[in-house]
């Protein structure tokens, strides 16, 4: 099994079974998780929640290694789950991440307005 899968967010719960981290109603995909996992457990079973934490901006759950994963809903969460070791989002962060610094080299950042 792996250890996340990115649609619905699900990982492995202590006991294996598939945790899904989750903002919304997205029945379907959470129904195919299942399905492709063989779990006989319904969308609105509650364990499908065991360990995962949500606020108004998103949701975040630990792996089996005890590393966060976040499910990033609103802007404002992303400076909230900079400590996770995933973070999984619709929205795209104005970010410099590793892979643009190895590119670039030294960057010089100028703030134009309110971007």
């Amino acid at each position: 099994m792996p250890d996340a899968l990115a649609a619905a967010l699900g990982r492995g719960g202590a006991d294996g079974k598939l945790v899904i981290i989750k903002k919304g109603g997205d029945a379907f995909a959470v129904k195919e998780w299942l399905a492709a996992d063989a779990h006989a457990r319904t969308t609105a079973d509650p364990t499908l929640a065991t360990g995962v934490a949500c606020d108004a901006v998103g949701c975040n759950a630990r792996l089996t290694d005890r590393s966060l994963i976040a499910l990033t809903i609103g802007p404002e969460a992303f400076a909230e789950d900079c400590r996770a070791a995933l973070v999984v989002s619709s929205r795209s962060p104005r970010a410099i991440d590793r892979s643009a610094r190895m590119r670039s080299g030294a960057l010089a950042l100028h703030r134009v307005g309110n971007v």
